[in-house]
């Protein structure tokens, strides 16, 4: 008896919807799937994870890849962060194939949430964890010797701190002393006084001391104890003079005198962002130097530092501080939480959970930038939920996905009917400060990186395909902790998703394996496809497929049902291998007037599937 054969064409375009009812959607749409893409005229297999060798021992809670100009491209520094289970500690690993690696701060809190920063041309990396200072590593131009690196706090970032510069002048040796007067008496139980010995032809920090007491003890730059500088009162003048060791200072170096407060109230922030020759910060906390009682929560507010000087990071944060100024404090109109910033077409685009601000330079001194309210409507889930691609921001907010152009009429979901109830559900509420996202330039993908239903750590990434406007489900089999797009193999023309796990490193998209080369399952999935349009009970006789992967057997489970309330598994019905090599159909008797299939694979084998056809053997039964 000849039957009806129903072609399905156009596979790769729609990929899947999970919020819509499955009976009202077109044939090429699925229903669910894994671990696919859908482009190129095909449904492909996605590819797997593979090892890189690292030399850590604690857990790995972040990294991040600094493309350091100095370094031949590809081959930067990956910025990582292990926790010891009571401190955390920053390292540098090299991406050179040796992965020499450098500590560049231990010691750190643990608790925070993790974000960086480039500036200054990328010579400058910026990470923060939100409850200490912002840090920083400023490389200088030509180093390529990863033990040059050091890391440091932001200077002047402390709120209401007291700066006073006594006196900066250029040393001449054969017409001055080596007593450098402060011109007042420091107090040293309220005071601290600091001298710094520069550089003038190379613009670098020959020598420091800080002082807290009357002395030849003082503090050098990483904090260490010296006894080169002396610290002591003048009876003549009654004023403090700081004297340095002759092997301290040529002439010519310019010397900087400081006096500022020992009472201080300290500043953290929930994000450091970089914009332009500035940096944004936001989400504030101050609170007092014992670090436990907090004397203002701002969390609406942000703060602009002072503009940097070339190859340098921004030395003032003070709005009331002398000379030209670009530091300053803002109110958010709305009463939310600042999540993340970002920019885009010259502004930074400033996120609450539920508004958008911009903030914008205008060119003059008295004021220096342009603060508005873009929309009180949308905002940003947490931080690293905003990513720009293509001129346009990818935002995921609170109640939906969506892309942002500048302007409130741009705002336009991306998940709506698709995947935007299905991430409402199932993102883990209590983590959802790990979600994050990436651009994956090469495959035009955005991927979000979440926690799903109870885990504490990523498992589950929901990636939008920004040319073709479909979603597909890449699912995790190790516990990610954090993410980048790093340079695959010293290649810097291939770039790929770079994930931290347990101890190690791995490339999330290179092999067709997991991390430890075992095979994982990729498939797709569609119930309650209309076997006609008329509902009647018929017969599926065979389901021809366009199959391409010449080592691949991929499995096809069928079940037909006759309701469209059904939500019947395609496992519990009639199961056939389809060798890709040597077969083009599978002969299957399964009736009902639904479809419910599953087209699957676990192995470690390429595979796409162009078109599917089934035909079916009217019976005629309403």
């Amino acid at each position: 008896m000849a039957g009806q054969v129903v072609p399905i064409n156009d596979i790769a375009s729609a990929g899947v919807v999970k919020d819509l009812p499955a009976a009202s959607l077109a044939q090429n749409i699925f229903t669910d799937c894994l671990n696919v893409r859908f482009r190129d005229g095909a449904v492909r297999k996605m590819e797997g994870e593979e090892a890189i060798t690292t030399p850590f021992s604690d857990p790995i809670i972040y990294v991040a890849f600094w493309d350091n100009p100095n370094l031949n491209p590809g081959t930067g520094y990956y910025i990582v962060v292990t926790n010891n289970g009571s401190t955390d500690t920053i390292h540098a690993l090299k991406n050179d194939g040796v992965q020499t690696t450098e500590v560049l701060k231990s010691g750190i809190a643990q608790g925070g949430v993790w974000q960086h920063t480039l500036f200054n041309g990328g010579f400058t990396f910026i990470i923060n964890n939100g409850i200490e200072r912002p840090l920083y590593v400023q490389d200088i131009p030509g180093n390529t010797n990863i033990a040059n690196l050091d890391m440091y706090e932001l200077p002047g970032w402390d709120s209401y701190y007291s700066n006073e510069e006594i006196s900066s002048a250029v040393w001449d040796s054969a017409n001055q002393t080596l007593d450098f007067n402060l011109g007042q008496l420091v107090d040293f139980s309220k005071q601290e006084a600091t001298i710094t010995i520069i550089n003038s032809a190379t613009n670098t920090i020959r020598n420091y001391a800080k002082f807290s007491s009357l002395g030849s003890n003082s503090d050098d730059k990483d904090g260490n104890n010296q006894t080169t500088f002396t610290c002591s009162n003048q009876a003549s003048t009654n004023t403090t003079i700081i004297t340095p060791s002759v092997a301290m200072i040529q002439s010519g170096d310019t010397v900087v005198c400081k006096v500022r407060s020992t009472n201080v109230v300290r500043v953290r922030c929930g994000v450091i962002r970089a914009y332009k020759n500035l940096l944004v910060a936001g989400n504030l906390t101050e609170y007092d130097n014992t670090n436990t009682v907090i004397v203002r929560r701002l969390a609406g507010v942000v703060r602009t530092s002072d503009v940097a000087a070339p190859g340098a990071v921004p030395a003032n944060w003070n709005p009331f501080a002398a000379g030209t100024n670009t530091a300053d404090e803002f109110t958010l109109s709305s009463t939310g939480t600042v999540q993340d910033m970002a920019e885009l077409q010259g502004r930074m685009y400033i996120y609450t959970n539920s508004s958008i601000h911009s903030l914008e330079q205008t060119g003059s001194s008295t004021i220096p930038f342009s603060f508005s309210t873009v929309t009180d409507s949308y905002g940003a889930q947490t931080i690293e939920a905003v990513q720009e691609y293509d001129g346009q921001h990818f935002v995921v907010g609170s109640n939906d996905v969506y892309i942002f152009g500048g302007h409130p009429g741009s705002i336009k979901s991306v998940a709506d009917g698709k995947v935007r109830r299905y991430l409402i559900d199932n993102l883990n509420k209590a983590q959802e400060q790990k979600l994050f996202i990436l651009r994956y330039q090469s495959k035009d993908e955005l991927w979000i990186c979440y926690p799903k239903g109870s885990s504490t750590t990523i498992n589950e990434c929901l990636i939008w395909n920004y040319r073709l406007n479909n979603w597909t489900i890449r699912r995790m089999n190790s516990t990610i902790t954090s993410g980048d797009i790093a340079p695959y193999d010293n290649n810097p023309n291939e770039r790929v998703p770079l994930f931290a796990y347990g101890t190690e490193l791995m490339y999330g998209d290179k092999t067709y394996s997991l991390v430890n080369s075992t095979a994982y399952e990729s498939f797709v999935e569609r119930r309650r496809l209309a076997m006609s349009p008329e509902f009647d009970t018929e017969t599926l006789s065979t389901i021809a497929m366009k199959v391409e992967g010449a080592n691949a057997t991929l499995t096809m489970y069928v079940k037909g049902s006759n309701y469209p309330g059904d939500n019947v598994n395609p496992t519990t019905g009639v199961t056939n291998s389809f060798i890709v090599a040597s077969d083009y159909k599978i002969d299957i008797k399964e009736s009902g007037r639904f479809l419910n299939y599953k087209l699957t694979e676990t192995a470690t084998n390429e595979w796409n599937v162009s078109g599917l056809q089934y035909e079916i053997l009217k019976g005629g039964t309403r």
